[in-house]
C-alpha cells in the first residue's frame, strides 16, 4: 500500500524566504484573518489592493507563477457564469438586452458589478490559501491547527481528506493507464456510449477499491492504538524557546493583518472610522 504521507507535496520545498520561516501558527491566523477581512469589502479598488498585496507576498516567498495562474484560472471559470447570472437577476440600470424570440433578457450594471466584486473576493481567498499551503509543509500546518485549539475531529477530517484524495487520484490514474493499455480510447463526448459505459465501470471500481482500502487503513490504525486522537503535538515542549513565538514572527503576522484592517477601515470611511475609534 502506498504511503499517503509521501504524496502530499504542497509546502514541501524549502525556499528560505521569511514567509517560509514564519511560524505556522502566526501564518494561519494572519492569512485566515486577512481573508476574513478582505472578503467583506465591496470596493473594487480596495479589493484590487488586497490582491496586489498577496501577489507581493507570493513574490517575496518566491513561489511559482504557475500556481498563481492556475488559481486565477479557477476564478475566471467562476466569474463568467456569475457575470451572466447576476446581471440577469439583479435589479438596476439596464446596460444590455438580449432578444431570443419573444423573450427579452435584460442585463444590469449593478449585477455585473456584484459579479466582479465576488470574483475579486474569490481571487483574494484563493491567493491567500495558495500562499499558506505552498509556504507551509502539510504536517506543520496540521500541527499549527492543533496548537490553535481547532477541534481535533476537524483537523483529522482535513488531514485524511487531503491525504487520501491524493492517494485515490493516483489510483484512478493507474486504472486509466491500464484501460488505455487494453486499447480504450476516450470518445468525443460522454454521449459516446462506449466511453460512458467504460467510465461508469471505472468509477464504480474506484469506489469499491476506496471502500476496501479505507477498511484496511482503519483496522491498521486500530492495531496501532489509535483512539480518535492523534498523538502528534507541536514539536517543542511547552515553555521551550522553540515553542515560544518570536517578535519577528509576530511583527510580520501583524503587518499582514494590519494591511487587511486598513483596507476595511478605508471602506468604512474616515467619518465612521473616527466614530469607531472614539
Amino acid at each position: 500500500m502506498c504511503n499517503p504521507a509521501a504524496k502530499i507535496e504542497f509546502g514541501q520545498e524549502k525556499r528560505g524566504s521569511c514567509l517560509h520561516r514564519l511560524d505556522p501558527r502566526v501564518k494561519v491566523v494572519a492569512l485566515l484573518g486577512f481573508t476574513a477581512l478582505v472578503t467583506t469589502l465591496t470596493s473594487l479598488f480596495l479589493l484590487s489592493l488586497g490582491i496586489a498585496f498577496l501577489i507581493f507576498l507570493i513574490g517575496v516567498a518566491r513561489l511559482g507563477r504557475r500556481g498563481v495562474i492556475k488559481r486565477l484560472s479557477w476564478a475566471g471559470a467562476v466569474s463568467g457564469p456569475l457575470l451572466v447570472l447576476l446581471s440577469l437577476v439583479t435589479p438596476g440600470t439596464p446596460w444590455q438586452e438580449l432578444r431570443v424570440g419573444t423573450l427579452i433578457f435584460t442585463f444590469t450594471l449593478e449585477g455585473a458589478r456584484l459579479a466582479v466584486v465576488l470574483t475579486l473576493r474569490l481571487v483574494n481567498a484563493l491567493l491567500a490559501l495558495y500562499l499558506l499551503t505552498e509556504s507551509t509543509p502539510f504536517r506543520d500546518l496540521m500541527l499549527a491547527f492543533r496548537s490553535l485549539y481547532v477541534p481535533p475531529l476537524l483537523v483529522l477530517l482535513i488531514e485524511f481528506t487531503v491525504r487520501y484524495t491524493l492517494v485515490f487520484t493516483q489510483e484512478l490514474k493507474r486504472m486509466m493507464l491500464a484501460r488505455q493499455a487494453r486499447g480504450f480510447r476516450v470518445g468525443r463526448s460522454l454521449l459516446d456510449m462506449a466511453t460512458f459505459s467504460t467510465l461508469g465501470q471505472l468509477i464504480g471500481a474506484l469506489f469499491l477499491r476506496s471502500f476496501k482500502r479505507s477498511e484496511r487503513i482503519y483496522y491498521a490504525m486500530l492495531a496501532r492504538g489509535f483512539n480518535g486522537v492523534s498523538p502528534a503535538a507541536w514539536p517543542a515542549a511547552a515553555g521551550s524557546p522553540a515553542a515560544r513565538l518570536n517578535k519577528e514572527d509576530l511583527a510580520l503576522g501583524a503587518l499582514i493583518l494590519a494591511w487587511a484592517l486598513t483596507l476595511r477601515l478605508l471602506e468604512l470611511g474616515v467619518g465612521e472610522w473616527r466614530e469607531l475609534l472614539l
